[in-house]
């Protein structure tokens, strides 16, 4: 799946249905920082997209019970630090937070086809990261990282 697809796929979700698009991925599989450099490259090229803010989502309930699930937590935190001194770097406009909750969907104008709102200020993409699609909120859509 090439970073344009991955970019289509998004800025149709934030526009057409004003979903919050959450990209599912493998447990697995550890993403690199170049990898989100790259989606937030994409998406910013694009004339409607002034910033992109990244969730990685993180279920509360799981630090509560598992030992396990705490350890990987700090990774987590780890590698969000490295993403985001990454992503400040290579482009200053994309973030990247560890959250338990999703952020809302863009204003219904914003990716219209007018790059600028009245105020003349460009949209705010939020991009959801998930291992798992549950407890997503209802106005997420999801699509899966195909590799």
């Amino acid at each position: 799946m090439s970073m344009k697809t991955i970019a289509d796929e998004i800025i149709q979700v934030c526009g057409a249905s004003r979903r919050t698009p959450v990209l599912l991925v493998p447990a697995n599989l550890k993403l690199r920082p170049a990898f989100f450099v790259a989606i937030a490259s994409e998406l910013l090229t694009r004339h409607e997209v002034g910033q992109v803010r990244f969730d990685w989502l993180v279920d509360d309930r799981m630090l509560q019970n598992h030992p396990a699930a705490y350890a990987r937590f700090w990774n987590t935190r780890r590698s969000i630090r490295r993403i985001n001194r990454k992503l400040q770097q290579s482009l200053g406009a994309a973030t990247m937070e560890l959250s338990s909750r999703l952020s809302h969907p863009v204003e219904s104008s914003s990716l219209e086809p007018n790059p600028r709102s009245s105020n003349g200020t460009r949209s705010r993409i939020p991009l959801g990261i998930s291992t798992s699609g549950s407890d997503l909120p209802p106005w997420s859509e999801t699509f899966t990282l195909r590799i």
